[in-house]
């Protein structure tokens, strides 16, 4: 019988990525199923704005000027709760990997990655 006396790694990075890949999953499906949660423009006023970037458009193209660089898109609630789920989904992929170099509990770092891969995975098929 030998006696081991290297340090094993703790499992903090994977656990951590589990509870981050379990909070962005949770978060997006809450998001798929519950949302969205931003109030939807008037169907007016949304072809009223169509309409006129149209004329907009048209009038610069006969008259020879640059046209306008695209509008950046609001942040609303929704956009925010997506991007804060596909942040804590990377992050959780990223530590389950460092969790895998770093030689801890495979369970743990496993799960973190395939937790936050279901996050990407429902959040591009949403």
């Amino acid at each position: 019988m030998s006696l081991d006396l290297r340090s094993k790694p703790r499992t903090l990075l994977g656990r951590l990525g589990f509870v981050l890949g379990a909070a962005a999953l949770l978060l997006i499906l809450v998001e798929v199923f519950a949302g969205p949660f931003a109030p939807p423009p008037d169907a007016a006023q949304s072809l009223d704005m169509i309409a006129d970037d149209l004329r907009a458009t048209a009038e610069r193209a006969l008259s020879g000027g640059q046209q306008a660089e695209p509008a950046a898109q609001p942040w609303d609630a929704d956009r925010v709760i997506s991007t804060i789920a596909g942040l804590m989904a990377g992050l959780a992929i990223i530590l389950g990997v460092l969790g895998f170099v770093r030689q801890e509990a495979a369970r743990s770092a496993l799960g973190a990655i395939v937790l936050g891969a279901a996050t990407v995975a429902i959040y591009l098929s949403a």
